[in-house]
């Protein structure tokens, strides 16, 4: 131990600030749901995810091996797609629940 050397388990940054920012962004979709309601709040939770995964591999982000996939404008068509359909999502107005009670 006073040489230096240490036997026991190796510490990886990038795990620990990978699960730092998962558990963060698990932290963080409670208040999002309250905010911007259930369907909204984990669309949008999910679309971040699935974006931020899809720029990683698709564009090499981070030193990683850019992995276009054997058809790549699907995967393309798929996040434009995903990302047009939570636009319209986004202008969807909820109904209000009819209160019958009469008190």
């Amino acid at each position: 131990m006073l040489s230096g050397q240490w036997d026991g388990p190796q510490i990886f940054l990038y795990g620990v600030l990978s699960g730092a920012l998962w558990g963060t962004a698990n932290f963080i979709v409670i208040p999002l749901v309250r905010i911007c309601g259930l369907a909204l709040g984990f669309s949008l939770y999910h679309i971040i995810n699935l974006t931020w995964g899809y720029c990683l591999s698709r564009f090499g982000l981070f030193g990683m091996d850019r992995d276009v996939g054997r058809i790549p404008v699907m995967r393309d068509v798929g996040v434009f797609v995903l990302l047009f359909s939570f636009a319209i999502l986004f202008f969807v107005d909820p109904e209000e629940a009819a209160d019958d009670s009469a008190s």
